[in-house]
Formats: structure tokens, sequence, C-alpha cells
């Protein structure tokens, strides 16, 4: 459920972050230097990385959640 949270997190951010993107890339066109500005590859090679990197980052609080007694969670609060 945590991973699951984490990824729609995610998924927000390169829906709202994408288009962001491609349009800052006719800003910076002059210090784009051998990359077409919407270029696929580097796109999807950002959206992979960026993944990866969340999926790790809640990896640990997931792994957390998942090994501890519910009943005692329910407890302490």
């Amino acid at each position: 459920m945590v991973l699951g949270d984490a990824l729609k997190l995610v998924l927000a951010g390169v829906l709202v972050g994408a288009p962001l993107a491609l349009a800052g890339t006719q800003l910076l066109r002059s210090q784009l230097h051998d990359v077409h500005p919407a270029d696929p590859i580097a796109i999807g090679t950002a959206l992979v990385v960026l993944t990866a990197c969340a999926i790790v980052a809640a990896l640990l609080p997931a792994r957390r959640a998942a090994r501890l007694d519910p009943l005692a969670a329910l407890r302490v609060e």
C-alpha cells in the first residue's frame, strides 16, 4: 500500500512535469548541445530513473510497515 501511494505520486508528477519539461526545453534550446529538445530517449531515461528512485525511496518505509505487528501499532496510537 505504501509503495502504491508513492507510485501514484510519481505518476502525478510525471503527468504534470513532462509537459512542463517539454515547454522548458524551448527556453533552454541554446544550451542543449547535440540533444534535440524533444529527444524521446533522454526523456524516457529521465522518467525511468525518476521512477526507480521513487521505488527505492518508498521501499524502506514499506518494508518497515510490513514488518510491524498491526495490533502493536494500533495500541501505540
